[in-house]
C-alpha cells in the first residue's frame, strides 16, 4: 500500500456503509479503529478526522440565529451501528459567538459520543480506571463508560454523556470530562437537598432572551442560567463548571442559547429535545419557586481546581484507534470511591 494511502477496501467499505452517499472515495477515508492500515502523518489524520466524509464526521451544518447572538452547529457522525455499535448515539451540538467556535464543539460532542459507542471485544464487565496522571487507580463498571449504557445485558437509551471528554490533549479531556461531572452533580444535590440554595447572580442577557443567573455550591465555581417563558415555567436552562464563576457564566449563557432555541424547536425540530433537561425535577418548578439562597455566605467556597480534579474523579480511556492515531483523545470521568483516593 502506498504511503498516501490511508484505508484498505475493507475499511473503506465499512466506512460507505456509515457514511453513506457523503463518503469520500477511499484515498480519503480514515482506517477503521484497531486497523493497521493507517499511513498518514498525524497532522493529515488529524484533519481529517475533523472533515465530513472522511471518517466519523458524516455531516456538520451550522446557523447563526440572532435573537440569542449566538452560531449553533450540528455536527452528524456516522452511523456507528453499521461499525457494530448497539445504537447510532453519534450526534453533536454546540453554540458559540462564532461559527468556528460553534462547529469546533459540536464536533467535540459528536467524536465524544462515537468513541463511546464503540465497545471493543473482550472489553468485559469492567474498565481500567487511572488517576489525573495515567496511573492504574481500580477499574469501574463498563456499563457506565461505554455508550449506550448496558442494564441485563441489552442497551439501555436515551444514553447519557455526562462526564465523556474530548481534546486533541489528555489534560484538556479530562478536564472537560470532570467539570461535567461537577456541574451535573451539583444540580443533582440541589434537587436531593432542601437545605441547598442557589445564589442568584441576578439578570442575564442572551440577546433579546432574558435569563437569570445562579451560583451553586459545588467544588468548583458552578453558574446555571434559567429562561422562563411570561408565566415563570422554566423553558430552558444551562449550566457550567469552571475555575472562576465568571467564566463558568459565560459557558451556562451559551448553554442556555441553545437550550432556549431546542425549546423553540428551532434545532433538530421533532427531536423531542427538553431545553431545561438537565435540571431533572426542578424544571417544573416556576421560576417564582426556584430554590434560591436569601442571605450572603450561602455559596460553600470551592476546593482549589487541582484538588476537586485530582482527588475525586477517576478516568476511563474510550479513545478509538481513528480518533487515537490523530492525537485525540476521548475519556469518561467516574467518580473516586474512598478506597480509590
Amino acid at each position: 500500500m502506498s504511503a498516501a494511502a490511508i484505508a484498505c477496501h475493507a475499511c473503506a467499505a465499512a466506512r460507505r456503509a456509515s457514511l453513506g452517499v457523503a463518503a469520500a472515495p477511499r484515498g480519503a477515508l480514515l482506517a477503521l479503529p484497531g486497523c493497521a492500515c493507517q499511513t498518514l502523518p498525524s497532522g493529515e489524520r488529524r484533519k481529517r478526522l475533523l472533515v465530513p466524509g472522511a471518517g466519523p464526521l458524516a455531516e456538520l451544518s451550522a446557523r447563526y440565529f440572532a435573537e440569542v447572538r449566538h452560531w449553533v452547529a450540528v455536527a452528524k457522525g456516522c452511523d456507528v451501528r453499521a461499525l457494530g455499535a448497539a445504537a447510532d448515539v453519534a450526534l453533536g451540538l454546540g453554540a458559540g459567538w462564532r461559527r468556528c467556535d460553534a462547529a469546533a464543539r459540536a464536533t467535540g460532542e459528536m467524536l465524544e459520543r462515537y468513541g463511546a459507542a464503540l465497545v471493543p471485544p473482550g472489553s468485559g464487565a469492567r474498565v481500567v480506571l487511572t488517576d489525573w496522571r495515567g496511573a492504574v487507580c481500580g477499574d469501574g463498571p463498563a456499563a457506565a463508560a461505554w455508550l449506550p449504557y448496558h442494564r441485563h445485558g441489552r442497551p439501555a437509551l436515551p444514553a447519557s454523556s455526562t462526564g465523556l471528554g474530548f481534546a486533541f490533549d489528555r489534560n484538556r479531556a479530562l478536564r472537560a470530562a470532570a467539570h461535567e461531572m461537577i456541574e451535573r452533580s451539583a444540580i443533582d444535590t440541589l434537587a436531593r437537598d432542601g437545605a441547598r440554595r442557589a445564589k442568584p447572580l441576578g439578570p442575564v442577557r442572551i440577546g433579546k432572551v432574558s435569563g437569570h443567573g445562579f451560583h451553586i455550591a459545588a467544588p468548583l465555581p458552578v453558574a446555571l442560567v434559567l429562561v422562563a417563558d411570561g408565566s415563570g415555567r422554566i423553558v430552558a436552562a444551562g449550566a457550567a463548571a469552571r475555575t472562576g464563576i465568571d467564566a463558568a457564566l459565560i459557558a451556562a449563557r451559551r448553554e442556555a442559547a441553545l437550550g432556549w432555541l431546542v425549546a423553540q424547536g428551532r434545532v433538530l425540530p421533532g427531536a423531542g429535545l427538553d431545553g431545561a433537561g438537565l435540571l431533572g425535577p426542578l424544571a417544573d418548578l416556576p421560576l417564582s419557586e426556584w430554590p434560591v439562597a436569601r442571605r450572603r455566605g450561602a455559596v460553600e467556597p470551592p476546593l482549589s481546581p487541582r484538588g476537586a480534579l485530582t482527588r475525586r474523579f477517576a478516568f476511563a480511556d474510550l479513545t478509538p484507534g481513528d480518533i487515537a492515531a490523530a492525537g485525540g483523545w476521548v475519556v469518561r470521568a467516574m467518580e473516586r470511591t474512598a478506597a480509590d483516593a
